[in-house]
């Protein structure tokens, strides 16, 4: 059993302290990214238990990995919001607050695991999810508070490898002779604590990646992703883990459909301190008609089409409108940014874990109000600004055709 004492608390205590600061204070962020702006980060870092050493009043958020870390957080948990120009608290934070300090921490953790997309926390966009299954399969299939020496096991962390410290999950050496770099951390050995090794190989073997991280699904090229339900294919996510279970003798189990994150969890701690947390909506596929409004230059068209088009369907289509010629590669990119976040690719990209000919627009989950950026041909980049400006359901069309 774990005792709520054994785990490292200081980490729901300063992400009160962030909260209270949003609440409090005037904080705006940056015009690129969003991130808080460093006058914010240097006055967090300086009220929190545990503080980021190294730092200067000039340095970026992404080199403060607590406040990096909550700012995440508190935004994928829906705490948090950016309104313009200004981080605010939403809502739900009144409910958070109703939590014990137990739940508190599973919540944040649970936000980690199943909500926030780890790339943030790392260099590398390609192989962080990878990296963590392989890594932490190596260590739970290792007696817990075991000193492991490591052999570039966890050189696609960044962050994380810090984060996972600050839940209590391990502690770490860094290799005397390398020295930190931006979101690289050169790790030497892991070692975990009792209570950080039984929540690890929960977390691994009940609550795997490849069926609980919506963001890690996604980059895996799954669109449509409800955590706890299995994928409708094998990914490359589910490969990873069953070669991990083949090497190390382990065995990797989802739970049952329709459990909360933490059900799995209550049997780790005596007394009934673990019940409350947020319900998950299940996500719905709509159908209907969207309505596109594309830009590109000078040049605005509206076109429209179906739920069940893919998204090779929209590219076929803004080639047919601005007369181009299909012989490039092209990316959908669902931030509205070039090279930035999600994107959906044309079939056979070697780079791409969302082919376009096998997603709908639907699946997509893209709403009235949100802007996809469209390039064609990546030496010239062609590009094409798409907004949806409307969604029809086919009830409500029918209704209105009636």
């Amino acid at each position: 059993m774990i005792h709520p004492p054994d785990l490292p608390m200081d980490i729901v205590r300063d992400f009160q302290i962030f909260l209270d600061y949003i609440d409090q204070e005037n904080v705006t962020v940056t015009k690129r990214n969003k991130h808080l702006q460093r006058k914010h980060c240097w006055e967090l870092n300086q009220r929190f238990e545990i503080q980021t050493e190294e730092v200067t009043e000039k340095s970026d958020q992404i080199y403060y990995p607590r406040v990096h870390l909550f700012y995440n957080l508190a935004i994928q948990g829906k705490l948090m919001t950016i309104n313009g120009n200004r981080a605010v608290l939403q809502e739900r934070v009144a409910d958070y607050q109703d939590f014990t300090d137990l739940e508190k921490y599973m919540y944040l953790l649970e936000t980690l695991w199943v909500d926030t997309d780890w790339v943030v926390f790392t260099d590398d966009e390609r192989h962080v999810y990878t990296s963590v299954i392989r890594a932490c399969g190596k260590v739970i299939s290792e007696p817990p508070e075991q000193k492991i020496t490591t052999s570039g096991e966890f050189a696609d962390f960044g962050h994380m490898v810090m984060i996972l410290s600050y839940f209590g999950i391990w502690e770490y050496t860094i290799r005397k002779e390398m020295k930190a770099y931006k979101q690289m951390i050169p790790v030497e050995s892991i070692q975990t604590t009792f209570s950080g090794w039984k929540l690890l190989r929960t977390l691994m073997l009940e609550r795997p990646i490849s069926v609980w991280s919506i963001p890690g699904r996604k980059r895996y090229g799954e669109w449509v992703v409800n955590p706890g339900q299995f994928p409708n294919r094998e990914t490359s996510l589910m490969q990873t883990e069953g070669f991990v279970e083949l090497l190390h003798g382990l065995n990797f189990c989802q739970g049952d459909d329709g459990e909360w994150f933490i059900d799995v969890f209550k049997e780790l701690f005596l007394g009934d301190e673990l019940n409350k947390s947020f319900t998950r909506a299940c996500n719905e596929i709509f159908e209907g008609t969207y309505t596109l409004r594309l830009k590109a230059g000078d040049r605005t068209e509206i076109i429209e089409c179906s739920s069940e088009h893919t998204m090779e369907g929209v590219h076929e289509a803004i080639l047919e409108v601005y007369e181009l010629v299909d012989d490039h590669l092209y990316s959908f990119f669902l931030s509205g940014e070039a090279w930035k976040g999600h994107s959906i690719s044309s079939p056979g990209e070697w780079m791409s874990g969302s082919p376009a000919d096998e997603i709908t627009i639907a699946e997509t989950g893209v709403k009235e109000g949100d802007t996809i950026l469209y390039i064609h041909d990546f030496g010239e980049e062609f590009r094409v600004k798409i907004e949806v400006m409307e969604r029809i359901a086919e009830k409500m069309r029918e209704d209105s055709t009636t």
